[in-house]
C-alpha cells in the first residue's frame, strides 16, 4: 500500500471504526469495554471475534489490549492472518476496510456486500480500470462481438476477469495516462 492510500484510504476508516466503537486510550487503559449487542449476526460475530483476537494478541504481551491491538486484530479477523497496514495488498486492503466500515457503521450496506463477497473490490477495481483507461467506443465494439451487449455489470466475475485481462495486455487499446492520474490506477 502506498503513503497516499494510508493517509486516504486506511487511517481515516480506522479512525472512524475506533470512534464509533469508543475505542481510546485514557491513562494508558483502553476506555471502551466490548460491546455485545450490536448490529447483525454477521457484524456481531465480526466484533466478538476482534475482541478476542486483541485479548490473545494483548495477553501475550501481558498487558491489556490497546486500540493497535483491536487495529491488528482486524486485520487477523478480516484476513485470517496479521499484515503491517504499509504492506497490504489491493485485495487484502479492501477486505480491512470493509471491516472496518462494518465497525463504523453495521448497517453500511454496501461494506456489507464488500464483507460477504471477496471479490467485490477486486470486481470494482476492473471496471473503473476498463471504463478510464479503455477509449468507450472500443469497449463497446469489443463487448458487443464477445458478449453481445456492452454493459460491464452484466458481465460474471471471470468474463469480467477475461475482459480485463485482455485489454490490460492491449497497449494499443488503452487511452494514454494523465499528467494527473496515479501510476497503478
Amino acid at each position: 500500500m502506498t503513503r497516499r492510500q494510508l493517509l486516504r484510504l486506511y487511517w481515516p476508516a480506522w479512525n472512524r471504526a475506533a470512534r464509533a466503537q469508543g475505542w481510546r486510550l485514557v491513562r494508558g487503559r483502553l476506555a471502551a469495554p466490548p460491546r455485545t449487542l450490536w448490529g447483525g449476526p454477521v457484524t456481531t460475530s465480526l466484533l466478538a471475534e476482534i475482541w478476542r483476537l486483541a485479548e490473545l494478541r494483548a495477553r501475550a504481551s501481558h498487558r491489556a489490549p490497546t486500540p493497535d491491538d483491536l487495529r491488528h486484530a482486524t486485520h487477523i479477523a478480516a484476513l485470517g492472518y496479521d499484515r503491517s497496514s504499509r504492506e497490504l495488498l489491493d485485495l487484502e486492503l479492501d477486505r480491512v476496510l470493509a471491516a472496518f466500515r462494518l465497525l463504523a457503521d453495521p448497517d453500511d450496506l454496501e461494506a456489507m456486500i464488500q464483507w460477504q463477497d471477496r471479490r467485490a473490490g477486486e470486481r470494482r477495481r476492473r471496471e473503473w480500470w476498463l471504463r478510464h483507461r479503455i477509449p468507450p467506443h472500443y469497449l463497446r465494439e469489443i463487448m458487443k462481438d464477445v458478449y453481445g451487449h456492452a454493459d460491464l455489470s452484466r458481465l460474471d466475475h471471470d468474463e469480467l476477469g477475461r475482459l480485463y485481462a485482455t485489454l490490460r495486455h492491449r497497449p494499443g487499446a488503452r487511452r494514454p495516462r494523465r499528467a494527473d492520474e496515479p501510476v497503478n490506477a
